[in-house]
């Protein structure tokens, strides 16, 4: 499948929309609702990228943005948001969601994404960062998995009552996995 990346528009959100609505009751969109919607404070996908892009305040060392692929003109494949943010100079990125279209689950969206994310860092992050980071739920280990392919180790383990994996690793690590991965192919 070949995919296009580009920032999110507002006619991307309605095609998101489309996801919910069709596919509410697949297996594919309750593992996205599970995932990405569990904190109860979101109904839709459109509303997560309102209340996380559009609409979030920003300070000056940060900002937010949202990577989406696409498979043709019409449909969405996947998005990923995202924020990158400077601590003591040096920028970090935090991966924060990412949901792929129900019937296009399994299929490398996710992995495609993250290679472009990454690859073309300059583009999307307009800076080098330091290291990624991100938080996944402990029963999501198909996410857990895809993520360390990328060489993101896991550094904090939910305690008591969280739920939230940690998961972390400098950025050269990163690329290096890529270029290993590519090479390989």
């Amino acid at each position: 499948m070949k995919l296009t990346f580009s920032s999110i528009v507002k006619e991307d959100k309605l095609l998101i929309h489309e996801w919910e609505t069709k596919h509410r009751n697949t297996p594919g969109f309750k593992a996205i609702h599970h995932y990405v919607l569990e904190d109860n404070i979101y109904y839709n996908l459109p509303e997560l990228i309102d209340i996380n892009y559009d609409r979030f305040p920003i300070g000056t060392d940060e900002f937010r943005n949202i990577l989406i692929a696409k498979a043709s003109k019409d449909t969405v494949a996947g998005f990923v948001l995202y924020n990158v943010f400077n601590l003591n100079h040096k920028p970090e990125v935090n991966l924060i969601y990412a949901a792929i279209n129900p019937v296009m689950q399994h299929q490398g969206v996710a992995t495609e994404m993250l290679t472009e994310l990454f690859t073309n860092y300059e583009k999307y992050f307009h800076c080098k960062p330091t290291c990624v980071f991100t938080k996944i739920d402990q029963t999501n280990t198909p996410s857990q998995n895809m993520i360390k392919k990328f060489g993101l180790k896991l550094v904090r383990r939910p305690k008591g009552r969280e739920y939230l994996c940690g998961f972390e690793t400098d950025f050269e690590n990163i690329l290096n996995h890529i270029s290993q991965t590519s090479q390989e192919k």
